[in-house]
């Protein structure tokens, strides 16, 4: 990853740094769709650079910044961020293309999934097995579910308009490791810098 632009959310008094996110971040995913691959990845990494997660006091926060890398100043001048940004100029600031600076340290930012939903789980259940009603798949799946603490964004599905939950796991790596993305800008195995 050679170059980057940086995006600032500006603090509103009509909306949470949470509603922030969700907004930008939708746009950013468009932006992301518009690019991907016929394997469904993307050239473009994002970091969150604010991003804290402290392990004992399950507490986390992505910060209020958010970097998107790309290989090539082209490939980030192909993705247009003025269009899919349009409309959340009093929300955010963003930079033009910068090189990234010589750095040492990298890190990946994952998706991480869990399963939140006993309705979700349910009506999967009752999709592939007729074993019980849906009150009861409830109840069976409640003691199940797994709560994260990690830090995320809440997003609608394209696909399905649910709303659910991108969960974000960062982890420090000692290399750069090149590859591709999800088309949310995220991977468990490829690198972006990490300043």
């Amino acid at each position: 990853m050679k170059y980057y632009i940086e995006i600032t959310l500006i603090k509103n008094t009509e909306l949470t740094v949470n509603q922030l996110w969700t907004r930008l971040y939708t746009q950013v995913h468009l932006a992301f769709v518009e690019h991907k691959d016929s394997q469904g990845h993307t050239p473009f990494g994002v970091a969150f650079p604010q991003y804290r997660y402290h392990q004992e006091k399950k507490l986390g926060s992505l910060g209020g910044k958010l970097r998107i890398f790309a290989v090539t100043e082209s490939l980030l001048i192909d993705l247009n961020l003025t269009k899919w940004l349009a409309g959340l100029e009093d929300m955010i600031h963003y930079t033009g293309i910068k090189p990234v600076p010589q750095v040492t340290t990298f890190a990946t930012y994952q998706r991480k999934q869990y399963k939140t939903s006993a309705e979700r789980l349910a009506n999967h259940r009752l999709k592939h097995h007729n074993d019980m009603t849906f009150e009861q798949a409830v109840i069976y799946y409640t003691p199940r579910l797994k709560i994260s603490d990690l830090p995320y964004i809440q997003l609608k599905s394209l696909t399905n308009q649910q709303m659910f939950k991108l969960f974000i796991k960062k982890s420090e790596v000692r290399e750069a490791v090149a590859g591709n993305f999800s088309s949310y800008g995220l991977s468990a195995a490829v690198s972006v810098p990490d300043f």
